[in-house]
């Protein structure tokens, strides 16, 4: 008995051991794609205060009422003035003020 125990642990071991390695190969296979795919991928650069300010600038000058939309924008996102913004929130505001001059 404790013989027959044994060998169906010894049988179920070897059995996992080969679905451990098929799993690791696997996994292998899928970490070499994503890293090929990465590679095509082109890296898109966050925008900056600069943008952010430039885009204000711009939508003032398409029209003058915009300022107070602007001010309001700011305001919406917790800031006074341009630095004031969440860096992570930059592309956001950016969003909002392409509506507003679209």
């Amino acid at each position: 008995m404790l013989e027959t125990e044994i060998k169906n642990l010894t049988k179920a071991i070897k059995e996992l051991t080969e679905v451990m390695t098929c799993a690791a190969q696997e996994m292998k296979e899928n970490a070499e794609y994503i890293v090929e795919q990465g590679e095509n991928v082109e890296e898109v650069e966050a925008p900056t205060y600069d943008d952010l300010r430039s885009a204000i600038l711009n939508a003032n000058r398409a029209n003058p009422k915009n300022k107070a939309v602007m001010k309001e924008l700011l305001s919406k996102f917790g800031a006074k003035k341009v630095t004031d913004v969440s860096i992570d929130n930059v592309s956001a505001l950016l969003a909002e003020i392409e509506k507003v001059v679209s």
